[in-house]
């Protein structure tokens, strides 16, 4: 809200060069032609990340295997362990018996 002693800037007194409509057209088809392949560069990359993912994925399954069936050894031989200090417990309590 303008004041009683402000007044409005000036605004520009020069008007927009007129353009024909060859150029409007030339224009149009140039930015048209530029949009177009933008959008071909982006549907490229993304078919590029999505090979890359696709190629990521067998590898990262198979490292997960490959830490699954470590566990799994690990596990079997705690439990090999467990089973030998059983044992060695038994023969202990036998022979104090």
């Amino acid at each position: 809200m303008l004041g009683k002693s402000e007044k409005p800037k000036a605004t520009s007194t020069q008007e927009e060069a007129p353009i024909n409509a060859a150029a409007l057209e030339r224009r149009i088809s140039f930015l048209y032609d530029i949009v177009s392949s933008l959008l071909t560069h982006i549907s490229h990359l993304q078919i590029r990340a999505m090979s890359s993912q696709e190629a990521a994925f067998p590898r990262e399954r198979k490292r997960s295997e490959a830490i699954e069936v470590l566990k799994t050894q690990v596990d079997l031989l705690l439990i090999q362990h467990q089973a030998e200090a059983f044992k060695k417990h038994q023969e202990v309590v036998g022979k104090s018996l």
